[in-house]
């Protein structure tokens, strides 16, 4: 509360120091660009190909609300499957006629 009361905010004041020169702008603009040409590719691939750290690539990233792209399998899709699909899905659709609010009662 002290530091409402004198600042006006409870935000950390500009830290003192040199300020971070391989996150600035011209870097994540041209790091931004090449994930955006090719965006499978991986931070440590950029990363060496940029002569930085995979830290530095994922602060860009996490900064300028990007994603690190991994493609990874959940399951396999057996025969039967499409079946049992088509039956959770009606029976979601006979719930939600019954219950509204069934979509954000879920989350």
């Amino acid at each position: 509360m002290e530091r409402f009361k004198t600042a006006g905010s409870i935000h950390d004041k500009k830290r003192s120091g040199r300020p971070r020169t391989a996150t600035g702008d011209a870097n994540a603009a041209s790091l931004l660009a090449k994930l955006v040409v090719s965006p499978s590719r991986s931070t440590r691939e950029v990363a060496e190909e940029c002569g930085t750290s995979q830290a530095n690539v994922s602060r860009i990233l996490s900064v300028n609300h990007f994603h690190s792209y991994r493609m990874h399998f959940v399951q396999k899709v057996h025969g039967d499957d499409t079946d049992m699909r088509v039956q959770f899905c009606e029976r979601f659709l006979e719930r939600q006629t019954n219950q509204p609010n069934l979509e954000t009662d879920i989350c």
